[in-house]
């Protein structure tokens, strides 16, 4: 009798071993090269560093913080377009998807707040370094009040293509963070800073 007795029990716990095993225990979802884009994109979109980061290959790298409006328009601006995965080796465990984004122009909100700097401050252009005014308290204000959205006054935006490198990490696929996708990720400041400095000097020799 002791043995019927047991047999449910047995059985019990069998039953939910296999419960845990299917649900793999809590573990990351098997995404396509597509979703784990654009699921990694949503994140960065709301601003979940932790759910963000958690999509990339390297624990050890993880997302900053925007420190300012601008940084912050710019993430909460991508949205995936497509994803189109590239021909690669088989036997490799990287691979590469270009990945068209839509996100704010920021080289046109950068050159306005520079020409909105320029006549607050009444500025010498010639004395003028767009990389240092951007940690000025009045380049901040013009920043909150031409970055405020709504429907008459859309931000302007554009798309661009991204380079995505992947890696498969025990079946499950993880982004690569190179120095492509952390400048995408920030807008090519550097490269905007760099041609409104070249747009400056064009302007001065001009005038001259």
């Amino acid at each position: 009798m002791k043995k019927k007795r047991t047999l449910p029990a047995v059985l019990l716990i069998y039953f939910l071993f296999g419960i845990f095993a299917l649900s793999g225990c809590g573990s990351q979802p098997k995404l396509s090269a597509e979703e784990t884009v654009r699921a990694f994109i949503d994140a960065v979109r709301a601003g979940d560093i932790e759910k963000a980061s958690s999509y990339l290959d390297d624990p050890s790298v993880s997302l900053t913080v925007p420190q300012n409006r601008l940084g912050e328009a710019i993430r909460q601006s991508m949205k995936v377009v497509s994803v189109k995965e590239n021909k690669n080796d088989e036997t490799s465990s990287l691979f590469t998807v270009d990945v068209t984004l839509q996100m704010l122009d920021v080289l046109q909100v950068m050159s306005r707040a520079t020409m909105l700097y320029l006549m607050d401050t009444k500025t010498d252009p010639q004395k003028v370094d767009p990389e240092t005014i951007q940690d000025d308290q009045r380049m901040a204000a013009i920043y909150d009040t031409i970055l405020k959205e709504d429907e008459r006054n859309p931000l302007p935006v554009k798309k661009t293509l991204c380079i995505f490198t992947l890696r498969e990490q025990n079946g499950i696929l993880k982004i690569v963070m190179d120095e492509s996708l952390a400048n995408t990720l920030e807008g090519n400041i550097r490269e905007n800073l760099e041609t409104i400095r070249k747009i400056l000097r064009n302007q001065q020799e001009t005038e001259q």
